[in-house]
């Protein structure tokens, strides 16, 4: 390989590295503040179900917002990263979902809910942790 390939092959790389890490750190950003929200509405003294309907009405629509404008980052992520990340996306995804689907619940379905949502919560936190982990190695490794 001539010189002039490997110099144009080095700024392909670097370039690529560049747009993964702007995309990555965009859908970061917004599954932190998600996570961040779904956090504030467990961390209650009292149980999801016994909490006043004014503060479950804002904290649902907090989290239907977040997860929002995470579904619209995870696409570019998605479209951008290898496998296995894309993988913890979706997972993160689903856990963030079940979470809304949890408070949404009304009447009977609100039984347990807490216990629900705070699952869902640990997942949802454990899955951006995993996916921080894999776009730095991503950030790392070869393009």
């Amino acid at each position: 390989m001539y010189q002039a390939d490997k110099q144009a092959a080095s700024t392909r790389e670097q370039w690529l590295r560049q747009i993964r890490r702007e995309v990555y750190a965009r859908f970061l950003s917004r599954a932190r503040e998600l996570v961040a929200v779904m956090d504030e509405s467990m961390h209650q003294d009292h149980p999801w179900e016994s909490l006043p309907g004014e503060f479950r009405a804002r904290a649902r629509r907090e989290v239907r917002t977040g997860f929002a404008r995470v579904e619209q980052t995870a696409q570019e992520m998605i479209l951008e990263a290898k496998p296995a990340l894309s993988g913890l996306v979706d997972k993160f995804l689903d856990a963030a979902d079940e979470f809304q689907t949890f408070m949404i619940g009304e009447g009977a379905e609100l039984e347990g809910s807490s216990r629900g949502l705070n699952r869902y919560a640990r997942l949802a936190n454990e899955q951006l942790r995993l996916i921080v982990l894999q776009a730095r190695e991503s950030l790392q490794g070869p393009i």
